[in-house]
């Protein structure tokens, strides 16, 4: 049995929903692996590896299993182009972008280093929380921890198995506040089954 709310402007407060019940308990998100592989936080310095690369002082073009850090974020691409002055790197062919508390994978990434944001089109996600983890999909993602918030656009949550989930919700925008711990669906859908 399929059960649809639907409800226009809904004010959602939640963040990570704690779930009792045994047939709602979910396996393990591929992209959870990337949220676990740590880093000084406090490091400023970037390091690339990758198979080619070529550029100068400004730009820097990585291609053939790039994988970039800095601190505790992680960049892994086919491509990436790097911007030393700007503190930019931008994902033309797709990759993922992690941190200890969430990964992003999509088709184009852009990452700056100074803002501290980073975001993707056509994004599947993760997010690690203090008792459960979510996951999700959606056209626009972006990820603000200067401010310690993500935002999305034609988005999918749900704390369940990203393929089967036992309830998920579908909403226009999506905002996650980490330090109010709360959340604001607009134009959403609860479905349960």
């Amino acid at each position: 049995m399929v059960r649809v709310l639907h409800l226009r402007y809904f004010w959602c407060v939640f963040l990570w929903i704690p779930l009792e019940a045994g047939a709602l308990q979910c396996v393990a998100d591929p992209l959870a692996v990337f949220t676990e592989l740590g880093g000084d936080p406090d490091d400023k310095e970037v390091h690339v590896r990758a198979d080619n690369s070529a550029g100068d002082y400004r730009r820097a073009d990585f291609s053939g299993s790039v994988e970039m850090h800095q601190g505790d974020k992680h960049l892994f691409a086919p491509e990436l182009t790097y911007r030393h002055e700007e503190g930019k790197a931008e994902l033309e062919r797709g990759g993922v972008i992690s941190t200890s508390e969430a990964a992003i994978e999509g088709i184009k990434g852009h990452y700056d280093s100074e803002a501290q944001t980073a975001s993707f089109e056509e994004a599947e996600y993760y997010l690690r929380g203090k008792q459960q983890a979510a996951v999700g999909s959606a056209k626009n993602a972006r990820f603000d921890r200067s401010h310690n918030r993500d935002d999305f656009e034609s988005v999918t949550w749900t704390t369940c198995a990203r393929l089967h989930p036992a309830w998920h919700i579908k909403a226009h925008t999506l905002m996650l506040d980490h330090n109010r711990e709360r959340g604001v669906a607009r134009d959403m859908t609860l479905r349960i089954g």
